[in-house]
């Protein structure tokens, strides 16, 4: 077939996202977040309203211009997750033991048990791997991704891994996907990147000369332009990608 031969393939590099596209947060962010308050206060809180709060703060994080680290370290994502929790945990009326609160949210967050890989995952990577793609993850996550994905098992599909919190910026800035292709040694013409959301994912990649494919899961709404072609499976990208060669 056409596609297994390097030179007909359009594209050598496939770039995906971690969150909605890759995994899902078990058995949810808010879950995680209760679960912390209860390890560090003894208490139960209004699950609701944590649910609320979380929607806001982190709505209103995720639209914002991009997290730029001037000097990326582990302390550093730690103290900026800090600043979005203190939001959240504010709004709901907990003053009290923020930093041990916070720092017990990020241990639970950074473990592999806090995540599921979806179902679809495993045979679209083991494809795409057979077809000679080389394959990475650049995404918008914290310190320990690499660890994650070892505990997951995902790392052996993936020539890199780069999170937003090492690399020193977030998606869409142009800095990430720049950091990935170039310790990657791969051009933007032949990569392409896949992703959740049209804000970080599409519009980023197509900053910096990638095509973009959007990942709808979940029945998501379809947006009116997209400005890229969509999936609601990753078993689909195969023949999206066929489609292109």
């Amino acid at each position: 077939m056409i596609w297994q031969e390097e030179n007909n393939m359009r594209y050598d590099t496939i770039f995906l996202d971690m969150g909605a596209t890759l995994v899902e947060i078990v058995p949810s962010a808010e879950a995680i977040m209760a679960q912390a308050i209860r390890d560090v206060l003894g208490r139960e809180v209004c699950f609701s309203d944590l649910q609320v709060a979380m929607n806001a703060v982190w709505g209103q994080v995720v639209t914002s211009e991009p997290m730029i680290w001037e000097q990326p370290s582990e302390e550093t994502d730690r103290q900026w997750i800090l600043a979005i929790d203190r939001r959240v945990l504010t709004q709901i009326g907990i003053t009290e033991r923020i930093e041990e609160i916070s720092s017990r949210s990020y241990d639970l967050f950074s473990h592999p048990n806090s995540y599921r890989v979806y179902d679809d995952v495993w045979p679209a990577l083991e494809t795409l791997r057979a077809w000679g793609y080389r394959l990475a993850i650049v995404s918008n996550w914290g310190w320990h991704l690499q660890r994650t994905c070892e505990g997951l098992g995902l790392a052996p599909y993936f020539d890199g891994i780069f999170a937003s919190a090492r690399v020193g910026f977030e998606k869409p800035h142009p800095a990430i996907f720049r950091h990935a292709l170039t310790v990657l040694n791969t051009d933007p013409a032949r990569t392409v990147h896949v992703g959740d959301s049209r804000y970080t994912d599409v519009s980023g990649a197509r900053g910096v000369g990638l095509d973009a494919i959007l990942l709808l899961r979940d029945g998501r709404t379809l947006p009116e332009d997209p400005g890229c072609p969509v999936i609601h499976t990753l078993l689909d990208l195969p023949a999206i990608l066929e489609r292109k060669t």
